[in-house]
């Protein structure tokens, strides 16, 4: 299963298969700056998230 990745400089949000190979690039813009998002509860990396930080990514959209 994919995980969620968000590119910081054009604001993508885009599915990222890991393969073992080099790190995520955002398929709209290229750019390698990427994080992955945790944001979606659904997602398991959203484990350990307080309502403070659920509070600041919705005010980073």
């Amino acid at each position: 299963m994919g995980d969620e990745h968000h590119c910081r400089a054009c604001h993508h949000t885009f599915p990222w298969y890991p393969s073992g190979g080099p790190a995520p690039s955002c398929p709209r813009c290229g750019s390698l700056n990427v994080e992955k998002n945790p944001w979606l509860l659904s997602q398991s990396g959203a484990d350990g998230l307080t309502d403070e930080d659920h509070y600041l990514a919705g005010l980073s959209v």
